[in-house]
């Protein structure tokens, strides 16, 4: 039967190797060597350069760790040559990159910038010819709306002429009547003197013929 203490001591090595599975990075000492064992003794089993990314598998009491490479190769180093961060090249090429992005994007912005600038003064140039569009055809409803009014007072005027246009015809067609019943009253006036006339003329002539006869007769007694 498995004693507590046993069971107990396994759960203890079992959460520090699991709290011990961090990852460290070789420091600037140039290269190390990965051996099979903890001690000078054992084979190297891999030559490790400045830089290269470890993750910490187990950190027992003394000078070595065991860790393990990117690829899955395990083996011991020694601690020394550890670091939690990684080594000033890295970082320097790191904070490098970093610049050259954030220059890049400071460029990109800066194109933004310019388009946006453009974009705004365009823009503003629409909004303005927008402004003077609306003022033209703010004065053209104006306009509209008076000579809408004016129509109206045209239609009511024109309306009225017509009345009166139809009122003057009826006078002018009763004044024709009239005109024609009094030349047809001349024209009979003028027929009847001119018979009178005739008469006249015939009476008179009647009694110069019997003038002269009469005095052939005083002449010839």
């Amino acid at each position: 039967m498995i004693k507590p203490a046993l069971i107990t001591l396994f759960l203890v090595l079992s959460f520090s190797a699991g709290a011990l599975a961090q990852t460290q990075f070789v420091s600037d000492d140039l290269q190390i060597n990965m051996r099979t064992g903890q001690g000078d003794q054992y084979r190297i089993t891999k030559i490790l350069s400045s830089g290269t990314r470890l993750t910490v598998l187990e950190q027992p009491e003394g000078e070595w760790a065991r860790v393990r490479t990117q690829s899955g190769d395990e083996g011991w180093v020694r601690k020394q040559y550890l670091q939690s961060e990684p080594v000033a090249r890295d970082r320097l090429a790191q904070a490098q990159a970093r610049i050259a992005e954030l220059t890049n994007q400071q460029r990109n912005l800066g194109g933004e910038t310019s388009t946006l600038r453009e974009e705004n003064q365009r823009l503003s140039s629409e909004l303005q010819t927008a402004q003077v569009e609306v003022q033209r055809l703010s004065t053209e409803l104006d306009e509209l709306k008076r000579v809408s009014a004016n129509a109206v007072n045209l239609n009511q005027t024109n309306q009225q002429l017509m009345e009166e246009r139809q009122l003057l015809e009826t006078e002018i067609d009763v004044l024709q009547a009239e005109n024609e019943r009094l030349a047809d009253d001349a024209r009979q006036t003028w027929f009847l003197y001119g018979a009178i006339a005739v008469v006249i003329g015939v009476i008179l002539t009647l009694l110069l013929q019997g003038m002269r006869s009469r005095r052939r007769y005083s002449e010839w007694a």
